[in-house]
């Protein structure tokens, strides 16, 4: 499992270095707002996928805490080591050895010109003591991969130093997986009828959107029974 969310973070993160990259080098203005709405949906995914495990389970989490995109001198060093290394993002995107070596390598570089990733620094000192097993570990780039107590990842997704966690099915956003547990089936239809605008509204922000991404499937801005109906309708069809 570990091994399948290693490749998992690595996808996410070589999505948005990429991106930065190519435009540090273009030197284009970058903006992370779409990036910001993906996590935003992935945070509440995960706290869905949460409530599928008891209290005291130990669950696979991915932390991403990322460098400052807005710091000149950041952007700079990102654009130097992108046309330096002729980095081909087709390649990280496919292979997986390709892209682990690439941030690694970008993590050594910037750790080698005195870049300090002081958000990552704070999480993981703060959370050392409760993660049980830490697989991927590039603290510069601010992205790790281990294994902690659910109650502990709940805790890291209201973590302001955390851009995203990722709990599950966290990457692979499903329309109509409602419940996140990576199935689509009737235990989804089950969630949506029990859901409604007013208990929606009583989640935490990024678990309403994701409820609304996941759930409202006639695209009418509303979670009711409609929406079951046609979730039930296309599992039977």
């Amino acid at each position: 499992m570990l091994k399948k969310f290693t490749c998992t973070v690595l996808s996410v993160i070589v999505a948005l270095l990429s991106a930065v990259c190519v435009t540090a080098a273009s030197k284009a203005d970058f903006s992370i707002e779409k990036a910001d709405e993906y996590f935003t949906l992935m945070n509440g995914c995960s706290r869905m996928s949460l409530k599928n495990y008891g209290s005291d389970d130990v669950v696979d989490v991915i932390a991403y805490c990322g460098l400052d995109f807005s710091s000149p001198k950041i952007m700079f060093y990102l654009s130097m080591f992108y046309i330096a290394n002729n980095i081909d993002t087709q390649k990280m995107t496919a292979d997986p050895e390709y892209s682990t070596q690439i941030i690694n390598n970008l993590n050594g570089y910037l750790l080698k010109k005195g870049i300090e990733n002081k958000r990552a620094s704070e999480f993981v000192e703060k959370y050392s003591g409760d993660i049980l097993v830490k697989k991927l570990n590039f603290s510069t780039v601010g992205a790790y991969t281990f294994r902690a107590k659910k109650s502990v990842a709940e805790k890291m997704l209201d973590d302001s130093n955390a851009d995203f966690i990722i709990v599950g099915t966290g990457l692979v956003l499903k329309e109509c997986d409602v419940n996140a547990d990576g199935k689509i089936d009737i235990k989804d239809v089950k969630t949506i009828q029990s859901l409604s605008m007013e208990s929606v509204g009583g989640n935490r922000e990024d678990e309403q959107k994701f409820l609304i991404y996941s759930a409202d499937l006639n695209s009418d801005g509303k979670i009711n029974i409609n929406d079951a109906t046609l979730l039930q309708q296309k599992l039977t069809a």
